[in-house]
């Protein structure tokens, strides 16, 4: 996998950035750079786990919270079954532990959704800020970041104004 010059290397992470690319620290702020436009963001992050972590060790940490995770809940049902009506608690509890278990996942689509939203937003704006540094317009593409949306519209207008003419 790894080869001199990085180039598998390089293909993995380029392929880990596409899928995951948007997600950062802030990332609801678009003036934040993304993994994907700054991945040098992440070798500090990468490097530290691996000084600080064995390999496999997020499988070990998964199946022992797995491991906890069934223990509390046969101890839950264990004990609602000792209450009167218990029987029918724990049916209903046991149930309820599943659907939590299986569709808590479900909260990061939303988030994703709006997040990556958020990335084709800022490439949109990216692309239009280049048009107005090469016009001369604005000095560097991040001072788009400083207008306001009327700003902006205004810039816009008035540079395709300035092209058809």
């Amino acid at each position: 996998m790894f080869q001199l010059g990085g180039s598998a290397v390089s293909q993995s992470f380029g392929a880990y950035l596409k899928k995951y690319g948007m997600r950062c620290p802030g990332e609801i702020d678009i003036t934040k750079p993304r993994w994907s436009e700054k991945p040098i963001a992440l070798i500090p992050v990468i490097l530290s786990n691996i000084k600080n972590f064995e390999p496999n060790l997020s499988r070990v940490i998964f199946e022992k919270g797995l491991k906890e995770a069934r223990h509390k809940e046969e101890d839950i049902l264990r004990r609602l079954q000792e209450l009167p009506g218990g029987k029918g608690k724990a049916k209903k509890t046991k149930k309820m532990i599943s659907v939590l278990r299986n569709f808590t996942g479900f909260r990061e689509y939303p988030k994703y959704s709006f997040i990556r939203r958020f990335q084709i937003y800022k490439d949109a704006l990216m692309r239009e800020a280049d048009v107005l540094v090469k016009k001369g317009i604005i000095l560097n593409r991040e001072d788009v970041y400083y207008l306001s949306l009327k700003n902006l519209e205004m810039l816009f207008k008035q540079t395709r104004l300035i092209i058809a003419s």
